[in-house]
């Protein structure tokens, strides 16, 4: 995908507001390639973005999440995520497990075979991330983080 400001020439915007445009259609064209680069590498895999999100954090939460904290995590609805979950279920990736804690809830677990997944899910992360930062300097990735951070705690902010 080709950017709209001439791909990688520095941009030297006239006034703050065109400043903030450039970075705001950036962040989205970056994040726009991003997501179609990762779905064409998970595609292989029999998966998407959206099952890499779900396997990616039940593999960070090691004794699973309730289903309302795993949706919650995804930035998603329940309902939203329970078709989403009868499918790696069936694969046979996850499970539902009674909550030990409250035998009205179901625990998502990760299983062996979604575990082992999540391994080829963390090479072909790892392989985008060196292509889309290639060429790139520590320092600069290290301040280009630190900037977004800043842009999400700002929208998280509120007004």
């Amino acid at each position: 995908m080709r950017s709209n400001f001439g791909g990688s020439e520095k941009p030297q915007p006239a006034t703050e507001a065109d400043a903030q445009r450039w970075l705001a259609q950036a962040i989205g064209e970056v994040a726009r390639e991003w997501r179609f680069q990762m779905n064409q590498s998970l595609k292989p895999l029999g998966l998407n973005l959206s099952t890499r999100q779900v396997l990616l954090q039940l593999h960070r939460n090691p004794d699973g999440l309730a289903q309302h904290q795993l949706a919650r995590k995804l930035g998603i609805e329940a309902p939203t995520l329970v078709p989403l979950l009868d499918r790696l279920e069936k694969r046979r990736w996850l499970a539902r497990k009674p909550d030990p804690e409250d035998k009205r809830r179901k625990r998502v677990v990760l299983l062996a075979a979604g575990r082992r997944l999540v391994v080829k899910i963390e090479t072909i992360s790892v392989g985008l991330r060196q292509k889309m930062m290639r060429g790139m300097a520590v320092p600069d990735i290290a301040a280009s983080a630190a900037l977004l951070n800043q842009v999400r705690d700002n929208m998280l902010a509120g007004d």
